[in-house]
């Protein structure tokens, strides 16, 4: 078995500093991972004081593409895990994500509407409760799901992954059938939430060509389903539980494409299949969900047979100068 691969995290906010967030940065320094913090917030970036750099003006893509500039300037790594401020990370064993993952498979099949606004109602009220820890209870669980982590990305050699969110709309009718799997599986893609991608796949899908929010990363995932399918993954031995759920607040920048705009602009950057793969013009993101259900159902890899090398995806991808 080969040695752990390191990895480097970074976060982005417009906030001050949560618990939560103190916790992780403290458990990834525990272990020996350098933890970046963006913050565009241009009255709180100043008085953050865990934010390794402070950036105003910029969507939430670009944000992430600061973040992995800075890592790259950083030094040697093997992964990057790129996570929204506001999720807290178990590992899989935990007492409190079984019972969330437990939560989220009877609310898919409550059909009568007062059983499926009550099971929602105890969802939400274990994640408040899971906020309020005290932070040494905090650090001790990321540092076990961080440590979690580590043992997966050291078994394998995915080139990107998403972690297991028992809130995940990519997940939406998995959920039974994920808990009778134990092993890590192909993934379409789902909540941008949390991202890993290794060193050389980032180098390439990195700086995002088009600025915006919701679905600013799928083209990556795209890329790697269609180029080479069992190399993303859902990570099953951490759980990512969003403990806030806030909106983007970067639509009022004059450069920011929504969704639909966003994903219509990279039809003209990536093969044909981009538009059924994502959805554009029908019901976006849904062939997303149903490639994730067709692989947990049935162990079909997502929508591609074929596997190439980094060097012939990043050959494919013919990206522009990302836009200022």
């Amino acid at each position: 078995m080969r040695d752990s691969p390191k990895l480097i995290i970074g976060e982005q906010s417009g906030t001050l500093p949560s618990v939560t967030s103190r916790a992780r940065i403290a458990a990834a320094r525990k272990l020996g991972i350098q933890h970046l913090r963006l913050n565009w917030n241009s009255t709180l970036a100043a008085v953050d004081d865990v934010a390794t750099c402070a950036v105003t003006g910029v969507t939430w893509s670009q944000g992430r593409s600061i973040l992995v500039e800075k890592a790259l300037e950083s030094g040697a790594w093997d992964y990057i895990l790129l996570i929204d401020d506001d999720i807290f990370l178990l590992a899989d064993s935990n007492l409190i994500a079984g019972q969330l993952r437990r939560i989220r498979r009877l609310r898919e099949n409550a059909h009568a509407s007062p059983i499926h606004r009550l099971l929602t109602l105890i969802e939400r009220t274990v994640v408040k409760l899971l906020g309020r820890l005290p932070f040494k209870v905090q650090k001790s669980l990321q540092k076990s799901a961080i440590e979690a982590l580590l043992g997966e990305l050291r078994l394998g050699d995915p080139w990107s992954g998403l972690i297991f969110s028992v809130t995940d709309w990519g997940l939406v009718g998995c959920h039974n059938h994920l808990a009778e799997l134990e092993q890590d599986l192909p993934i379409a893609g789902g909540d941008l939430q949390t991202r890993i991608y290794s060193r050389r796949l980032a180098e390439i899908v990195f700086p995002a060509p088009i600025p915006g929010s919701e679905g600013s990363m799928w083209f990556a995932d795209y890329l790697v389903n269609t180029y080479a399918t069992h190399k993303q993954l859902l990570f099953r031995s951490a759980n990512a539980i969003n403990l806030q759920h806030q909106p983007h607040s970067d639509g009022y920048l004059s450069h920011f494409r929504s969704r639909d705009l966003l994903l219509r602009e990279y039809a003209r950057l990536l093969p044909g299949s981009w538009p059924a793969w994502c959805g554009l013009g029908q019901q976006v993101g849904v062939p997303i969900r149903e490639a994730n259900i067709k692989i947990i159902m049935e162990g079909s890899p997502s929508l591609a047979t074929g596997e190439v090398s980094l060097d012939a995806l990043n050959q494919a991808f013919q990206r522009p100068d990302p836009t200022p």
